[in-house]
């Protein structure tokens, strides 16, 4: 039997809940991703998910969940749960990972931690300065001393790419670019060569572009998780290109005519991987994505200008014309 949704009021004024029962079914994810929207619209920034009598999930509607908890948490808000059984808790903790998810037993437990303020809003015993603040151990390593990112020049890269097309010379600044800016550690680029795509500056690592992963890279066209796309329909190279680069985030490169043109694996450096961004980071890396390829060379071999040559002549044989 498909989920059945069912909206309830929790007491307090931004507060919406929702109530699933049943069990999972095709679609699912997509109505629930209907329902929330509209409480989230309607004005809601907590959203209290009783799941009393939900007896399973897909790993499909988990994913639909932890998105809609990535939007709360990106706008002050957040989406708790109510009475999970074992089987849920285990998707929600295998989907969230370190991403926020609270889960109670009762909706006026929920209601009540929903209605307390979260650290950040919790009054300081002492006026604090809002220049100078202490830095957080959550916030990403380019967090300087005074409590702000360190800056960045987006030109250093962007004058790299234009002064070479050796992809080569490009991983230096990229690296130093996601590092300044916390969006990773490391990286590896690999560029598209005839049907193969192959790791930059080691050509011995490659895998097919029209290949389970290449497919799947251009139909995301979005960062995805290394853990995500291990799946059955990996090939052995396959498998042993993502073992050997150990990075736990891809980034396709695809031009504006939807031809996957390399790919970029990135190393976060963050329990969680690719849940442990926010929204307009995972949207930085995809614009990166689709920057390096307009840059990198096309890996098409030209044709032989002799060759077109030769071909152009028979054509225009007698023989040739002849009917």
């Amino acid at each position: 039997m498909a989920i059945v949704f069912e909206h309830f009021e929790p007491a307090g004024e931004t507060l919406a809940g929702l109530r699933l029962g049943g069990t999972v079914s095709s679609g699912d994810h997509r109505d629930f991703s209907a329902h929330a929207n509209r409480l989230v619209e309607a004005g809601a920034s907590g959203l209290i998910v009783d799941m009393g009598g939900l007896g399973s999930m897909s790993e499909d509607l988990a994913a639909e969940l932890a998105s809609c908890q990535r939007q709360l948490l990106d706008h002050d808000g957040e989406m708790v749960f109510v009475n999970p059984n074992v089987v849920i808790g285990w998707f929600l903790d295998k989907r969230f990972g370190p991403l926020a998810h609270r889960c109670f037993d009762t909706v006026p437990e929920a209601e009540t931690a929903l209605a307390e303020p979260s650290p950040a809003e919790a009054p300081d015993e002492a006026p604090v300065d809002d220049d100078v603040r202490e830095p957080s151990p959550d916030w990403p390593a380019n967090v300087n001393e005074s409590g702000r990112p360190d800056r960045f020049s987006f030109a250093v890269v962007q004058q790299t790419l234009q002064r070479t097309d050796d992809p080569r010379e490009w991983l230096d600044p990229l690296r130093a670019m996601l590092r300044m800016t916390g969006l990773g550690r490391d990286l590896l680029l690999c560029s598209r060569e005839g049907e193969m795509l192959e790791l930059v500056g080691r050509k011995d690592y490659a895998f097919p572009a029209n290949g389970w992963l290449g497919s799947l890279l251009v139909s995301a066209d979005c960062p995805l998780g290394v853990p995500e796309i291990a799946g059955d329909g990996l090939t052995l190279p396959e498998k042993a290109f993502l073992k050997w680069c150990d990075t736990d985030v891809v980034v396709p490169v695809v031009d504006g005519s939807s031809r996957l043109r390399g790919a970029l694996f990135v190393k976060s450096d963050r329990d969680g991987g690719l849940y442990r961004y926010r929204s307009g980071e995972l949207l930085s890396l995809a614009l990166l994505g689709r920057l390096l390829a307009e840059y990198l060379p096309t890996g098409e071999t030209a044709p032989d200008p002799q060759s077109v040559e030769e071909a152009i002549a028979e054509l225009l044989e007698p023989e040739a014309l002849t009917v």
